[in-house]
Order: structure tokens, then sequence, then C-alpha cells
């Protein structure tokens, strides 16, 4: 996803909450739209959404909501991307 999207999706979780909540909200929006006038600049992060934490074999960590994940580029070693699944349990 985009980084405006991310800031976006962000900013509207917390938009109706209390006043806090609320400036935070306008904080990531600003962020979103600062991102959005960057567009040029080189990428530093990754954003995702709908995204899974998995420990070991386990199953995802249980959790309500859509999970967003922001990492910087310079910090990733190496990553693939879909869904990892047990052929012989067919």
């Amino acid at each position: 996803m985009s980084a405006k999207e991310y800031f976006d999706t962000l900013s509207e979780i917390f938009e109706d909450g209390n006043e806090v909540a609320q400036t935070l909200s306008e904080q990531l929006s600003s962020a979103g739209e600062s991102a959005l006038s960057d567009g040029g600049s080189e990428a530093n992060f990754i954003h995702m959404k709908e995204t899974k934490v998995y420990c070991g074999d386990s199953k995802s960590t249980p959790s309500k909501g859509e999970i967003l994940w922001r990492g910087k580029l310079s910090e990733v070693d190496g990553f693939f991307l879909g869904k990892i699944y047990d052929s012989s349990n067919k």
C-alpha cells in the first residue's frame, strides 16, 4: 500500500476518539499528505495491509480489524510475499 494510504487508514482509526486521538488523527492525515507530496523521493519504508504475524509454524496471531505493517527498507534483510501452506495437508 502507498504511504498515503497507510497514514490515511491509521488516521481513520483515531478520528472518532477523544481529543488526544483526534489530534493524532489529524497528524497522521498530515503525514499522509506529506508522503503524497514526496512522491518523487526515494522510498525508505514499505507499507503493507492485511498482514499476519506468525510465531514459528503455529497459526497466525489472532487480531481484530485490519492489521497494518510498516518497515524500514534499510532494515529488511529478505522477505517474500504470499501465503505459505503445507501441501501434504490437502
